[in-house]
């Protein structure tokens, strides 16, 4: 006789035609092992997990609520390891801690043309006398040292080894700050004496010949006479645009300074002042130069026709290109060699104008805010050789005016 299946009862629950599932238990992230000397992940009993990594025999430890978070602060840890940053204050050396300053702190601080010109005297003058020293081992001698041996050996000049000196002083300033070292070497290390560049400036007669010969070139009769009438660097000059002179209230404004600066290209960036950002009159004279610059200019463009590029700046090239400065201080060299004049730096016609100005009666003031000086101290500190002629005439005008004086009846 077969048998009836029984009933299910009110309290049992039927079976379902799933396949049975063991119930789901939390997933626990087994312990994983690094390489020796990429440090370890792990999970702890109260559920956080902890990256830990050994560094110069002592070990530290990084704690996250995920792993994914630990695994991000191991990676952090281990490429601050690499760049030396994780030694235990002053046990890394003077190479490691310096290759991470330049390249994480000083360069998204600074320029690309600073960052360049300090890069290359810790890598070029630093590193290879002192870059196996440890922290803690740098003292004021030792930096004293370095300077003797560039100065001495290496021929370096006074202004190169002031800035290996103040960028030294920069490098251990942060290093005080974050508590690797105790306090700046460079504080208690004699600096190195720099000489100081005596500036030769062109006479009045010399600068109106300079104007006077490069009268009628395409290029070179505005960029000149500018140069040595009102003052401007080399960088303001060629990175001057049309929109920056105003012909009508007979002005310009400096706005920025532009150089070529090798794979980097070329590169623009505004005055380092407030100062240096600055309006300056233009004379009548030099309005009409620049004008049939204008012309001229516009006339090459048509000539060049589509291989014009508008880059807009007032001096450029053949095509309209910012003007190299490596092939303007070529032709310079030839113009004054040609010219039979003295061989002054390009940046010396600067200091012309000064001078001239000076010498003319013109408020050192005056003379300040066209050349863009933060201070007049600067500006009379730097043309100091023409106060004692100004000082002259200033005591023949004193005695002029008492004997008039005394000649009264």
């Amino acid at each position: 006789m077969a048998r009836t299946p029984k009933e299910p009862s009110h309290n049992q629950q039927p079976q379902e035609s799933a396949p049975h599932q063991q119930p789901r238990q939390a997933h626990k992230r087994p312990r994983k092992h690094h390489r020796h000397g990429e440090g370890s992940i792990y999970q702890r009993k109260d559920g956080r997990y902890a990256a830990a990594l050994r560094v110069e025999g002592k070990r530290k430890v990084y704690y996250g609520k995920t792993y994914k978070e630990a695994q991000e602060k191991l990676q952090q840890a281990l490429y601050e390891k690499k760049q030396g940053m994780l030694a235990t204050g002053p046990q890394q050396t003077l190479e490691q801690f310096l290759s991470h300053w330049i390249e994480h702190v000083q360069k998204p601080a600074v320029g690309i043309r600073s960052y360049i010109n300090q890069r290359g005297v810790l890598y070029n003058h630093v590193i290879p006398v002192l870059g196996k020293v440890r922290m803690r081992q740098v003292t004021p001698e030792k930096l004293e040292m370095l300077y003797e041996l560039l100065q001495q050996e290496k021929n370096l000049k006074g202004s190169t080894i002031k800035l290996v000196h103040a960028t030294l002083h920069k490098a251990f300033g942060y290093a005080v700050r974050r508590n690797i070292i105790a306090r700046n070497p460079c504080d208690l290390a004699i600096k190195p004496r720099t000489e100081k560049f005596d500036i030769q400036p062109l006479n009045e007669d010399q600068a109106r010949r300079l104007v006077e010969i490069v009268r009628g070139d395409l290029l070179f009769e505005g960029l000149i006479t500018i140069t040595v009438t009102l003052g401007l660097r080399r960088g303001e000059v060629l990175g001057l645009k049309w929109d920056d002179i105003d012909f009508v209230n007979k002005c310009l404004y400096i706005r920025r300074s532009v150089g070529h600066l090798g794979r980097h290209g070329i590169i623009e960036k505004k005055p380092k002042t407030k100062s240096g950002l600055r309006k300056v009159n233009v004379p009548d004279f030099l309005i009409d130069i620049l004008k049939l610059h204008r012309q001229r200019q516009e006339e090459q463009k048509v000539k060049k026709g589509t291989a014009w590029k508008n880059s807009g700046y007032v001096f450029c090239n053949t095509v309209g290109n910012f003007y190299h400065e490596g092939n303007l201080d070529k032709r310079y060299k030839r113009l004054l060699k040609d010219a039979g004049l003295p061989e002054v730096r390009f940046h010396d016609l600067r200091h012309s104008a000064a001078t001239i100005l000076i010498s003319m009666g013109v408020n050192p003031k005056v003379v300040q805010e066209l050349l863009g000086h933060s201070s007049i101290t600067t500006t009379l500190n730097t043309y100091t050789h023409v106060l004692p002629t100004m000082q002259q005439e200033a005591m023949q005008k004193l005695h002029d005016f008492y004997q008039k004086g005394d000649e009264i009846p």
